[in-house]
């Protein structure tokens, strides 16, 4: 991003793609897309209370040859803002959208392990954490656990949204001190459609007496959540969605022995998949969440496509 140069309270989003050389643009997928990054903002500064309401934002928006930008810039109020200073405001919060962005790119692949014993450094907490590649990412505290909220997953896939192979193939978030590239090849580990319901708390334990047992159902694994420790699989029914819905169910698994098995079917993004186990509806009558007891691979691969 040699070409752009940024002062402190500044952090932009640049697309580019044929898309955008041919000078046609998706209006509604890029009207998402500043939605999402001012949720994303107003979700981060939720996170530093003490400085939300030090800080506005502005959005402003560049279309240049080749290439579309996302300008995002901060404006400080207060006697808060002021003795921080606009620099380190621009740090905090246009870093930790960075962080976010890398972190969901880290994390695309499957399984994730925290590996070695937490540290403390400048009197915060970090993580070690290893991928599936090998690649080894050191986290804050703050930061991990503000990825572990579904609220901020919505509003970065909004950002992803425009990203098509063929149409729209990168984007490049810069800030001051830093970084992130995505590409079309990575969006589908983003995605999340608009039918994607907010759960109050996903870590609720799974009340067996609740629960109503399941034959099968068919359906795609659309979310993995590495560092959930009750509902790390998200599932959306692909038969009846008139009976079952069509939002993300919260997963569980009954035996830890299955999760590899999950892994591989969500990564070759297989569409029909069969699972079986108990169920909890909501007030709706639709599963909220299920237990798998077991997972294949729909032995009709035609079976309930679209």
């Amino acid at each position: 991003m040699s070409d752009i140069e940024l002062r402190d309270n500044e952090a932009v989003f640049k697309y580019t793609g044929l898309a955008v050389n041919e000078g046609y643009l998706e209006a509604a997928r890029f009207g998402k897309a500043m939605l999402g990054m001012d949720g994303v903002f107003d979700e981060i500064s939720r996170s530093h209370q003490s400085q939300h309401e030090a800080v506005k934002s502005k959005l402003l928006v560049k279309v240049l040859p080749g290439s579309i930008e996302f300008w995002l810039a901060l404006a400080a109020v207060g006697v808060v803002a002021d003795s921080i200073g606009l620099r380190e405001l621009g740090k905090q919060f246009f870093g930790e959208i960075g962080k976010q962005l890398a972190l969901r790119l880290f994390m695309k692949n499957g399984e994730v392990k925290k590996v070695d014993a937490p540290y403390i450094k400048n009197g915060k907490l970090f993580y070690a954490l290893k991928n599936n590649d090998g690649k080894t990412l050191i986290v804050n505290h703050e930061t991990l656990e503000l990825y572990k909220k579904r609220g901020i997953d919505r509003y970065l896939s909004e950002i992803i949204a425009p990203l098509e192979k063929g149409n729209i193939d990168n984007l490049v978030y810069s800030y001051n001190t830093g970084t992130v590239a995505i590409t079309s090849a990575d969006k589908p580990y983003f995605e999340m459609p608009e039918e994607a319901v907010e759960y109050l708390d996903v870590e609720e334990v799974f009340e067996e007496a609740k629960a109503e047992k399941i034959d099968a159902l068919c359906g795609q694994f659309v979310t993995y959540k590495a560092l959930a420790s009750k509902y790390p699989f998200y599932f959306q029914v692909r038969e009846k969605q008139n009976v079952y819905g069509k939002r993300f169910i919260l997963c569980t698994l009954a035996d830890e022995e299955l999760r590899p098995k999950c892994l591989d079917l969500m990564k070759l993004r297989e569409r029909n998949i069969l699972i079986s186990g108990f169920g909890i509806k909501n007030t709706s009558g639709q599963y909220a969440r299920i237990k798998i007891t077991s997972v294949e691979k729909s032995p009709d691969n035609t079976l309930f496509e679209c």
